[in-house]
């Protein structure tokens, strides 16, 4: 899904559809200002009727700084509620598409569930590597 501010097809505003992507360009300044306990999460995506954001943040590891990044359900989980996700996340480069950053995979299956609502990389880049 693009920007809510850009028109968006029937399938892709439908919060009951099967898939999705969601597509969201924090600024690098914003991402600058992240600290571990400064959090950022995107507008959420909702697919079959369940809300999913972004989340970032920072993790400092041997006094390197590095971007989180998970996918997060945002449902009111009931006990035993569970489900299975096949993600992927893109770091897409300003200036050269050859640059750009993709972890996750098409077939690994994340289950998410009211004791793990989000699944990601705790070291998805290096905020040096961030231009």
């Amino acid at each position: 899904i693009k920007d809510m501010n850009e028109t968006t097809t029937l399938e892709q505003s439908n919060p009951a559809r099967s898939s999705g992507t969601l597509v969201w360009t924090p600024t690098l300044d914003e991402v600058n200002q992240l600290t571990a306990e400064k959090k950022m999460f995107s507008p959420p995506i909702y697919i079959r009727n369940i809300p999913w954001k972004l989340k970032l943040k920072l993790k400092n590891e041997d006094n390197i700084d590095f971007l989180e990044c998970f996918l997060r359900c945002e449902a009111e989980m009931k006990r035993g509620w569970a489900c299975t996700v096949v993600s992927s996340f893109t770091l897409v480069s300003h200036d050269n598409q050859e640059n750009n950053l993709r972890k996750g995979s098409t077939y690994e299956r994340d289950v998410y569930s009211c004791a793990a609502r989000d699944w990601g990389f705790s070291k998805f880049i290096s905020k040096a590597d961030l231009k």
